[in-house]
């Protein structure tokens, strides 16, 4: 998949990002947490990452590691690699988006 491919099947939210608190979380730490099917968004990283930082309000998904499952990553921005790989496995990209600085 090239990365052209991949920025083009990135779905957009009606959410609006909040760049107060930036965080970053990678793909094997996904895969750690989350099961094959499951929707992730910063909440349910909140609940489930136990040293991910409570008062983060923007993460951006970042290609470390591997990922055996489909996943629905919903976030404030991707890598392309990270996108691709979410996509190569049949998951799903899903970008909030960017408020004006």
């Amino acid at each position: 998949m090239s990365d052209s491919e991949a920025e083009s099947r990135i779905a957009h939210s009606d959410k609006v990002s909040d760049k107060t608190v930036k965080e970053r979380i990678n793909l094997d730490v996904l895969a750690r947490h989350f099961e094959d099917g499951e929707t992730v968004t910063l909440d349910a990283i909140k609940e489930r990452v136990s040293r991910f930082n409570r008062k983060a309000t923007y993460i951006k998904v970042l290609a470390r590691g591997s990922l055996d499952k489909r996943l629905i990553v919903e976030a404030d921005d991707f890598s392309v690699q990270a996108a691709k790989m979410i996509l190569l496995t049949g998951g799903e990209v899903i970008e909030t988006i960017s408020s004006p600085d």
